[in-house]
């Protein structure tokens, strides 16, 4: 159940006893309140996210516990911690009560993995360019740090909660090749899916699709698909790509090359979506390719943007499980202001971050440790940033405030809320 009052964000006490009646009421129910999930001003953005989390908060933390518990029943004594959107992790009760907050984790851990990729190698400006069955996920590292979004749209639903900032293209090793009425080659979004996956991988898949034309044009090896564990059936994948050439009237090899080169094409556009189209030069980066299938396809589109580096990292295939390892131990907390920001001269702000330090220092605190039943210890810091906008604008944008003299007592500008 979701519960969110008009302005919780400034004052949540009308929320909590209304959780408490529920609970009263309706014993064992999911109960989310927009004043924990989102304690920030906007009611749209905070009903929709608190609806998100309702919605898939249940199912989230019932999964969750079975985990726990098999891994207990297994003699795992370790914390259990989740990739969350933001591209940290959090422990099992604190992703179970904001479940919203992992709805877009899926392509975070790549990302992480390639932040600490990125620290290892000594080189802080990277594409992190994964490429699995259905979908290609494209993000930028711009001096080690990854970009983030404030606010994503998943199913028609706003959540705005912090994620990592991610272009998903719909390219990927099982996307299907089709030829129009008009005789153009289009390769994906559609995909055969994992059954019954391409036709090359024998389960009865018909569908010319990326892993078919790259058997076709030799870029696997049939006879060694998954390390030996698999054969592909090269006979099956020619007859699907055989029929993409009939209908352009070409042969095999060029019909696998049209597809190779169009679905590369499209990523490349993907690359540029996350780059030139916010003013950054793509050539002064790296392209950092993992996931199954993004070996076989780094190299023509760092041609295509003038790439001058691709890496592929020797974990490429786990490198979403490897950053999930890699990446921190992680609290957002967020308070609003509005009204004169006279009220928020050097010295109040200051304390202002001190207060949501302090909360969330103690958070980290009380989290899973070493499986001793301690809590967590180890080095910690805290990274400041307001959202700003002119007065009568309604978008932010994020301002770092890492480094800021807060001896200095002047007020904030005034053309800012």
């Amino acid at each position: 159940m979701a519960v969110c009052y008009l302005h919780s964000w400034r004052d949540p006490r009308h929320e909590r006893v209304t959780r408490e009646a529920l609970k009263r009421a309706l014993p064992g129910a999911y109960v989310a309140l927009s004043s924990e999930v989102l304690p920030q001003i906007k009611e749209f953005e905070r009903v929709s996210t608190t609806v998100v989390n309702a919605y898939v908060g249940p199912a989230l933390s019932c999964y969750l516990e079975k985990l726990e518990r098999r891994l207990v029943k297994a003699g795992y004594s370790g914390p259990t911690l989740i990739i969350q959107s933001h591209g940290g992790v959090a422990p099992i009760d604190e992703s179970g009560r904001l479940a919203a907050g992992a709805v877009l984790s899926g392509p975070a851990g790549g990302v992480a993995g390639s932040v600490y990729a990125a620290r290892l190698i000594n080189e802080g400006n990277l594409i992190p360019f994964d490429m699995g069955g259905t979908s290609t996920d494209i993000s930028l590292i711009v001096d080690g740090r990854p970009g983030l979004a404030a606010s994503r749209r998943v199913a028609g639903q706003t959540i705005a909660l912090n994620s990592l900032d991610i272009a998903s293209i719909g390219a990927g090793g099982g996307s299907i090749a089709r030829v129009d009425a008009g005789g153009i080659l289009h390769v994906g979004p559609q995909s055969v899916g994992a059954v019954p996956g391409p036709a090359c991988y024998g389960n009865g898949g018909s569908t010319a699709t990326v892993t078919d034309a790259n058997l076709v044009l030799g870029y696997l090896d049939p006879a060694n698909f998954l390390g030996g564990r698999r054969a592909l059936d090269r006979t099956a994948a020619e007859a699907a790509v055989d029929d993409i050439a009939a209908a352009l009237g070409i042969d095999r090899v060029s019909a696998a090359r049209g597809i190779h080169r169009v679905v590369n094409t499209t990523m490349a556009k993907g690359v540029r979506l996350v780059s030139v189209r916010r003013g950054v030069d793509p050539r002064r980066f790296a392209l950092f390719a993992f996931g199954g299938a993004s070996g076989l396809h780094a190299t023509d589109i760092a041609r295509q943007l003038d790439l001058k580096r691709v890496l592929v990292p020797r974990v490429a295939a786990v490198l979403s499980a490897w950053g999930m390892l890699a990446t921190d131990l992680r609290f957002e907390i967020a308070r609003s202001h509005i009204g004169d920001t006279r009220l928020l001269e050097g010295g109040a702000l200051k304390r202002l971050f001190e207060e949501m330090e302090a909360e969330g220092f103690a958070r980290l605190r009380a989290s899973p440790g070493s499986g001793s039943g301690a809590g967590f210890e180890g080095p910690a810091r805290a990274t400041r940033s307001v959202d700003m906008r002119y007065g009568e604008q309604v978008f932010e944008i994020t301002v770092g405030l890492d480094g800021v003299d807060w001896t200095q007592a002047d007020p904030l500008p005034q053309i800012v809320e």
